[in-house]
């Protein structure tokens, strides 16, 4: 009985002690796994936040990005010191000639639906098209060559595409730009009398433009004598070769680059700066992605950060010249270009303006050829 007393007591203790054992390794594995869930909760709460704290910041440097891009340069003036500059720091640059011709060896525009951008309209085609047969008609009117360049970021490619056709036509002469959502005003005045230039008071150049991988749309040839009217020019390159001399003979400054609409409508000079310029800014806005998608004129920004002292000798803004011009846009953010209204008024307004300059060429060259008879009659008839 005592031996089964004992042996029932050992086992009740072995019974005892297993259960203890037991016991304590559950409590052991709970420790070890609220330990670990401790970690793993702290981790992901560290990851969290570092996540969170990751997304405000890109969000707080993309914000901070838009609003360099939107309001601190937007309504800047785009070289405030310039006329400073020139005055005290080009001397090494200035000329004494008081008077040169500008040659335009090509009118140019750009449009192109490629890349994102902010301000997007389902209009743009048909603004552009209504663009596109203005600019043509001008260009027969002052007999230069025509083209517009459809490849590229729509925002970002302009001046790549610049310097490309600039290399294509004669040295020392002038390509003009003007922007798709831009159109010539039809004006003429009486050319202003020079000494040894009489086409278009020498303002086109003789040559036609090279580089056949562009696609250049030649002077109207119904038209071959279009641009040798002494008695009639367009207003806006008289304006422009009338400033450009007046820069000569007060400054000295042989500008390379006129600004009218910055960067929407301009004139630059094929010449070593423009090129090297060009290039500059265009490098200066392909590498910059986020100011492309974000800015509408992301050309300025670029300049505003690119153009240096030396380069402002070089170069002359001035918006004074866009009464010569209708530019569809509204100055601020609001994106004009969604309104339906006024892209039915802009297209009707630069239809008209573009009729009136068909119609201005067509005259002139009646007025040649009416000119040319009657001095033959009276040669023939003394």
């Amino acid at each position: 009985r005592f031996r089964r007393r004992r042996m029932a007591a050992g086992g009740q203790l072995t019974i005892r002690n297993s259960a203890l054992l037991r016991t304590s390794g559950e409590a052991q594995h709970a420790l070890v796994t609220n330990v670990l869930d401790d970690v793993i909760v702290k981790a992901a709460r560290r990851c969290r936040c570092s996540i969170r704290t990751t997304f405000f910041v890109l969000a707080a440097l993309t914000l901070s990005g838009i609003w360099c891009v939107y309001d601190k340069f937007r309504f800047v003036a785009l070289y405030p010191t310039h006329l400073e500059v020139v005055e005290k720091m080009c001397n090494h640059l200035k000329t004494n000639i008081t008077d040169r011709p500008m040659q335009f060896g090509g009118v140019m525009s750009y449009f192109t639906e490629e890349g994102t951008s902010v301000a997007l309209s389902s209009e743009w085609p048909r603004i552009a098209n209504a663009t596109a047969a203005n600019h043509k008609a001008y260009s027969d009117f002052i007999g230069a060559p025509y083209v517009r360049i459809t490849r590229g970021h729509r925002r970002c490619g302009k001046m790549r595409a610049v310097k490309q056709v600039l290399g294509c036509i004669d040295p020392g002469t002038w390509l003009l730009f003007i922007d798709a959502d831009a159109a010539f005003r039809n004006g003429t005045r009486i050319c202003p009398k020079m000494q040894r230039w009489q086409d278009q008071a020498g303002i086109v150049s003789p040559g036609p433009a090279a580089c056949p991988t562009m696609p250049w749309q030649p002077v109207d040839a119904s038209l071959p004598a279009a641009a040798r009217d002494s008695r009639n020019c367009a207003d806006f390159l008289v304006e422009l070769r009338s400033k450009h001399n007046r820069t000569l003979s007060n400054l000295g400054a042989d500008s390379s680059l006129h600004v009218v609409w910055a960067f929407g409508i301009f004139a630059v000079r094929h010449d070593e700066f423009a090129l090297g310029w060009l290039e500059r800014m265009a490098r200066r806005l392909e590498s910059d992605p986020l100011l492309c998608g974000y800015s509408s004129i992301p050309e300025r920004l670029a300049a505003y950060r690119e153009t240096t002292n030396e380069d402002k000798c070089k170069i002359w803004p001035d918006a004074r010249d866009s009464e010569f011009f209708h530019h569809f846009t509204s100055g601020t953010d609001t994106n004009i270009k969604a309104n339906l209204t006024a892209v039915e008024n802009f297209v009707d307004l630069v239809g008209r303006e573009t009729y009136f300059l068909r119609q201005a060429t067509r005259a002139r060259e009646m007025r040649r050829l009416t000119g040319k008879y009657e001095l033959a009659s009276t040669r023939a008839n003394p």
